[in-house]
């Protein structure tokens, strides 16, 4: 077999061991957070991994008969949405919950599972810069974290910075609405768009943790490696 055989066929295989990959000991809670005029919404997405997936079931399903009633899964979501505290401009705002989905016993046993909260809260309103504050807070050593912030589709709303402690349990985004869409379009860079600065910050945001999730994560890795050694020049 010929060494561009060899190299095509461990390609294959690392892209799909990096498709089908699962979690394995950890629960991830991935926020991702939007802006609309007047309203915050957050959608909290929990991937129990497979080392841990029977914890997590027994957590939801209370009286192991492997159907996650209705009372079940309003019991869990309470436990969730209690570890959950939010700060708007330093002051605690209520989360309301507006949806919730779940996954069968079996796809959270094979790691493959997303338990989906929607939340939302109320933002203030006028032309001012505020912060929010999102702390997941650390309920159990396998708890990992990673949120986001979606770029707002309202003209009049732009997002300043994020910011993150070292296992983003902790989550703070300043955002800036303008008074109207006048002002905005004044205020902004040419052509319409917001702030460099703050666009400058979000990527460098975006490209350290990317670099981060993809040095964390074997079968990223051996993609990449692949790729390398699949090509013959630079």
């Amino acid at each position: 077999m010929s060494l561009h055989r060899v190299l095509a066929f461990w390609f294959a295989l690392t892209v799909a061991a990096s498709a089908g990959a699962h979690r394995l000991d950890e629960t991830l809670h991935a926020a991702t957070l939007s802006l609309d005029d007047r309203l915050l919404s957050i959608e909290l997405r929990v991937t129990p991994g497979a080392s841990v997936a029977r914890q997590a079931l027994a957590e939801i399903d209370a009286n192991g008969d492997g159907v996650f009633s209705a009372d079940e899964k309003e019991r869990y979501a309470d436990r969730v949405h209690a570890g959950l505290a939010l700060r708007i401009d330093g002051r605690p705002q209520p989360l309301r919950a507006v949806a919730a989905s779940f996954p069968t016993a079996a796809e959270i046993l094979a790691g493959t599972g997303d338990i989906v909260f929607e939340l939302q809260a109320d933002v203030p309103g006028g032309g001012e810069t505020h912060t929010v504050e999102l702390d997941q807070g650390s309920r159990d050593a396998s708890d990992v974290y990673m949120v986001n912030a979606l770029l707002p589709t309202n003209p009049r709303t732009h997002v300043v910075s994020q910011s993150r402690n070292h296992d983003q349990s902790i989550y703070r985004m300043v955002f800036k609405r303008a008074a109207d869409a006048t002002t905005t379009r004044d205020s902004a860079a040419p052509g319409g768009d917001a702030d460099p600065s703050g666009k400058l910050a979000i990527f460098e945001d975006f490209f350290a943790h990317g670099i981060r999730h993809i040095l964390t994560g074997y079968d990223h890795l051996l993609f990449a490696c692949a790729l390398v050694l699949a090509v013959s020049t630079l």
